[in-house]
């Protein structure tokens, strides 16, 4: 199931986490983030991974060890956050993507996720006999048919996850 962070407000420390781990983060105006537990003589040993994974290296080392905080801007400039918009339009830009998505068909925003993540940290080859055997799947489901369908009929697919 995709995650989509809607932060509002400050997420700081786990927050921070909590956003790197969505696969997209809608930000306020008004959202602060950051890694600031050495502040409190911590360490972000738990979010430390997801955060490294969604910014990279050389951020996440330099937003630990300082402890600053982001501005929503600051975040969506180092791919923490892939949008920001007004505060009073969060809500609403937040629902509207979840149900954009969810309109698609559960098989293949599954098997997206399955495809992205699978592919992540291997050899070039061996990525496309895993997605290979996606596409095989993918091909063979009743909503690539439904969706081909709706297509041809121009009208709006009814997706059953098969």
């Amino acid at each position: 199931t995709p995650m989509i962070a809607s932060v509002n407000g400050p997420a700081l420390g786990g927050g921070t986490g909590f956003v790197a781990m969505c696969h997209i983060a809608i930000a306020s105006e008004k959202a602060i983030l950051g890694l600031t537990e050495l502040r409190l003589g911590l360490v972000p040993f738990v979010i430390l991974p997801l955060v490294r994974r969604a910014i990279g290296d050389r951020k996440t080392l330099e937003l630990m060890l300082s402890a600053n905080t982001l501005t929503a801007e600051e975040a969506l400039e180092i791919d923490l956050v892939h949008q920001v918009v007004p505060h009073e339009e969060l809500e609403k830009e937040t629902l509207t993507l979840a149900k954009t998505i969810s309109s698609y068909s559960p098989l293949a925003t599954k098997l997206a996720l399955d495809a992205f993540f699978s592919t992540e940290n291997i050899d070039l080859h061996k990525s496309f006999d895993i997605l290979s055997t996606l596409r095989t799947i993918s091909f063979q489901s009743e909503d690539l048919k439904e969706g081909a369908s709706a297509f041809l009929e121009k009208r709006k697919p009814n997706f059953t996850g098969k």
